[in-house]
């Protein structure tokens, strides 16, 4: 399990080319530090979840390495057009599916992602479930029914499959989840 070194070079440059290698290509437990070989601040920070540094980075600093278990992308919070990405390969992944108006989402993912529902339909509900052995079983608890613009709860799909769910608010909407 290494630790990848991403260079942070973006005096005069802009977007992708701030940051190198980009994207960083990894394994799952690898490490990631930045050395800032700019000759101003910059502050690596996630785009989702919580940041990495608590402060910006001054120039010829180096961070202490960083675990980063899922494909992220990142920008920088001072220069917020300057953008990274980290993909692991091989790592379960957390999968947002959103609910649009009268359909539900299908989408295929690698056994052991996780999956949340974003319901961005109001005023609807959502109460998702799917058929194990002839019985319903309900997905995305708490909060069910699903409210608009909140996520469900986290639900892992370990095994391979193919799990199709429906709303039992809305029997006609049905989604797939296809798990290879």
């Amino acid at each position: 399990m290494p630790n990848r070194l991403i260079t942070i070079q973006s005096s005069g440059k802009k977007g992708a080319a701030s940051f190198n290698p980009n994207p960083q290509a990894a394994g799952p437990g690898d490490t990631f530090t930045w050395v800032n070989s700019d000759i101003i601040q910059h502050w690596p920070t996630p785009t989702t979840g919580p940041a990495w540094f608590n402060q910006a980075i001054n120039p010829g600093v180096t961070t202490l390495p960083v675990s980063v278990p899922q494909n992220m992308n990142y920008f920088c919070k001072l220069h917020p057009t300057e953008k990274g990405s980290i993909q692991v390969s091989g790592a379960p992944q957390i999968v947002r599916l959103v609910i649009m108006a009268g359909t539900l989402p299908s989408q295929t993912i690698n056994a052991g992602d996780s999956v949340f529902w974003l319901n961005n339909n109001p005023p609807d509900k959502y109460q998702l479930y799917t058929i194990v052995s002839g019985n319903q079983k309900r997905w995305g608890v708490p909060p069910d029914p699903l409210p608009p613009h909140q996520p469900s709860s986290q639900v892992v799909f370990p095994n391979s499959g193919i799990f199709v769910y429906q709303c039992k608010l809305h029997p006609g909407q049905k989604g797939t989840i296809t798990v290879l």
